[in-house]
């Protein structure tokens, strides 16, 4: 068979879900199950209250009549729930049972409404009850309700015992007419349909006639010697839990248990099939991600991709031509000027580039030069701003950048305010234009320092280094 190795108690109970469900079965359904059983007009939860029958719906309108008397001090009503496996509400099926101790059936007969909703046995020593719960779901405060509905149907003063908590601490409140109704109604409440058919039953027999008090669940000895419950309640609680179990169940339509327990046990396969099926769909994006990034560093190598990625191209920077330009006009090097200390020559390098320099003023739109470029400049056509070479340190690194401009920039000022003439004064004086003039080279801090446009043609590498001697011969620097 399809379902594998069975016991002779397995196929007994498949035998018993295959005929409930053929009896549940819509008969305006042109195929039954086993004739076509992937045919389906309802769906499982559908054929699970189908299969229910009668217990599927609400609790019928119960009537009951007015008791008179008190509640006595000492229990004398116990009622239990019970719920079956699985544990999933919506394939589960609950019951109840009760124990109305010392009651005959002479003198305490059964009520209208007890004959309507309770399965009823009278011994010896009580009245055993039980019957199913009404509901598309079980759950043990249901079952719990349930039982003391069941309870409250008896035509005499009761004192019912049960050992949820829920289940008395809500009653209580609904027999002293405390529970905040008026704020939110039976229906928004959870169980609403059970509860407000235990206050009307309660309502409906007087308040004064039942009680509603908590005990101790399967209690043992020590229970009994710390006292928390007595040897009276623990026989009446333990017998009601038995009812629930052996007689309350079997209030459901034969079959009914093992189809809960069939559709538990798919819909836990199914939940583990899609479990499985998620987690895969991750370990395949997972492994699409990794089998990218593999081909990506083989194809393109993380030390040669700096190398490939393309670089925008600066824009060119405006210079003028040679027919546009004036050469700066500079007076020859003192006998004496300020010598750097680590740089002696580096005055006469500067006066040397400057005196070299053609340009024109620059106007509004088009911003001079910077000291930056004009630092560029001299480097290109032979000028340094390197300390000289130390044996003793040969490790010594290079300035950056930073102090190299302002060296520069503060010697170029000297050589222009001792050797300049008044062009030279007047085109290398701080700018007026805020433009950027760098911007396009992606420099954005450094604004226009001259109001100079040199004139860059092609000289050779060394011309302004080798006036450097000559000048040295003729002039003697100082110290700054």
């Amino acid at each position: 068979m399809l379902m594998g190795n069975h016991s002779i108690q397995d196929t007994q109970r498949i035998h018993e879900v295959a005929s409930l469900v053929e009896h549940a079965w819509p008969q305006d359904d042109d195929d039954t199950p086993p004739t076509n059983a992937l045919r389906r007009t309802i769906n499982a939860r559908q054929l699970f209250a189908r299969c229910s029958g009668e217990h599927h719906h609400p609790l019928p309108d119960l009537t009951v009549q007015h008791v008179d008397g008190d509640a006595p001090d000492e229990v004398n009503t116990f009622a239990d729930g019970s719920v079956s496996n699985p544990d999933a509400p919506e394939w589960s099926v609950a019951a109840y049972g009760l124990l109305h101790t010392l009651r005959t059936e002479t003198q305490q007969p059964l009520s209208h409404a007890e004959n309507e909703m309770v399965n009823a046995n009278f011994t010896t020593d009580g009245m055993e009850g039980w019957g199913a719960v009404q509901g598309p779901k079980a759950s043990s405060t249901r079952s719990e309700i349930a039982g003391g509905i069941g309870a409250a149907l008896a035509p005499y003063p009761i004192h019912i015992g049960s050992d949820n908590l829920t289940f008395v601490r809500r009653a209580r409140l609904i027999i002293a007419r405390n529970f905040p109704t008026n704020t939110k109604p039976w229906e928004l409440w959870p169980d609403g349909d059970l509860w407000a058919l235990f206050e009307k039953v309660v309502l409906q027999r007087g308040t004064r006639s039942i009680r509603v008090s908590w005990v101790k669940g399967r209690a043992k000895e020590i229970h009994i010697q710390k006292g928390v419950t007595t040897p009276w309640c623990k026989q009446g609680n333990d017998r009601a839990d038995h009812i629930a179990n052996k007689k309350g169940h079997l209030a459901h339509p034969k079959g009914l248990h093992a189809l809960g327990q069939l559709y538990a046990e798919r819909q836990a396969q199914y939940a583990q099939l899609i479990h499985h099926t998620h987690k895969v769909i991750i370990q395949t994006f997972h492994e699409d991600k990794r089998l990218r990034e593999q081909y990506k560093n083989n194809s393109d190598p993380p030390l040669l991709r700096a190398k490939n990625r393309q670089q925008p191209v600066a824009k060119r920077l405006y210079t003028p031509t040679d027919a546009q330009v004036t050469r700066l006009d500079f007076n020859y090097v003192p006998q004496v000027y300020p010598r750097h200390p680590t740089l002696p020559a580096l005055y006469p390098m500067v006066w040397c580039f400057l005196a070299t320099l053609k340009g024109h003023a620059a106007s509004p739109e088009m911003p001079g030069m910077t000291w930056l470029e004009l630092l560029c400049l001299f480097i290109t056509r032979g000028g340094t701003i390197d300390p000289p070479h130390d044996a003793t340190h040969p490790a010594l690194p290079k300035p950056s950048i930073l102090p190299a401009l302002q060296l520069f920039k503060k010697v170029a000022k000297e050589v222009v305010a001792t050797t300049g003439g008044p062009l030279a004064k007047c085109l290398l004086k701080p700018a007026k234009n805020g433009h950027l003039r760098l911007a396009p080279w992606q420099i954005a801090n450094h604004l226009p320092a001259t109001d100079l446009h040199a004139y860059l043609a092609r000289r050779r590498a060394g011309s302004g280094g080798q006036m450097h001697p000559q000048l040295q011969m003729h002039h003697q620097p100082t110290e700054c």
